[in-house]
C-alpha cells in the first residue's frame, strides 16, 4: 500500500527530509529529497514511488547512456504526459478503479521507454495542444489504442458520455445539442427522468422543443 508520509524514506540513492510546501497544484505531492551527493532536489511523489527518479541527475552525468536518462526533456509537456499515462495505470492510486481494476495497463514498447514514445507521437500528429485518448476505453494505452486528440472531443469520448443514434450518426449528447442549437442542461434533465422512469429513450420527445 503507498505510504500517504514518504519523511525518511530512501529511493535509489535520495533520501526524503521533508514535504515541499511551497508546491502546489491540487493534485500531486512533491517532496524535498537529499541526494548521496550532497544536493537537494524537489521531486514529485509518484516518481519517487514508482521508481523513475533515484537520483537528483547526478547519475546522469557518471556513464549512464539509458534513453530515459539522456532525452533532456523532463521538464516538457509530452514527458509529464508520458509520466502520467503510466501513473493512472498504477494500483493503490485514487483513480486504480478506472484503469488498473479494469485491466488497463500502458504497452510494454512505451512503459520504461520514454522515446519510443516520445517518437510515436511526433509522427502521429503530437503537439501541445493535444491531449492522450484512448479509441477502445476497454483497453490500454499502446499505439494500435491510442491518439491524440483535442481535449473537447476527448471529453466527448469518455465512458461515461450519453450516446445518440440521430439521422444515421453517432452524436454524444452535448455535441448533438450544440449541432441543434439546443440546450443541453434541459435536453440533459430530460434524458434522466426518460431514464428514471425506465422509459424507452424517444429522439422526437427527447429533442423537441423546450417551453419558454
Amino acid at each position: 500500500m503507498i505510504k500517504s508520509n514518504l519523511i525518511g524514506e530512501k529511493f535509489g540513492i535520495l533520501t526524503v527530509i521533508s514535504k515541499d510546501e511551497s508546491f502546489y497544484d491540487g493534485k500531486h505531492t512533491k517532496y524535498i529529497c537529499l541526494c548521496e551527493c550532497g544536493k537537494t532536489k524537489s521531486i514529485y511523489k509518484h516518481s519517487l514511488i514508482n521508481g523513475w527518479t533515484k537520483s537528483c541527475g547526478c547519475q546522469q552525468n557518471k556513464g549512464k547512456k539509458g534513453v530515459n536518462a539522456t532525452h533532456g526533456m523532463s521538464k516538457t509537456r509530452i514527458y509529464a504526459e508520458w509520466c502520467a499515462m503510466k501513473y493512472r495505470c498504477l494500483p493503490n492510486t485514487k483513480n486504480s478503479k478506472n484503469y488498473y481494476s479494469r485491466g488497463i495497463t500502458v504497452c510494454d514498447e512505451w512503459q520504461n521507454d520514454f522515446m519510443s514514445f516520445y517518437n510515436w507521437s511526433m509522427e502521429n500528429g503530437y503537439d501541445d495542444t493535444l491531449s492522450i485518448d484512448r479509441i477502445n476505453n476497454d483497453k490500454g494505452y499502446s499505439p494500435n489504442n491510442y491518439r491524440w486528440i483535442s481535449i473537447g472531443k476527448q471529453q466527448s469520448n469518455k465512458s461515461n458520455t450519453i450516446r445518440i443514434n440521430y439521422e444515421g450518426e453517432e452524436y454524444s449528447l452535448h455535441s448533438l445539442c450544440v449541432h441543434l442549437g439546443l440546450p443541453y442542461k434541459s435536453i440533459h434533465k430530460r434524458y434522466k427522468k426518460m431514464v428514471q422512469r425506465n422509459e424507452p429513450i424517444n429522439i422526437d420527445k427527447l429533442l423537441a422543443p423546450i417551453n419558454p
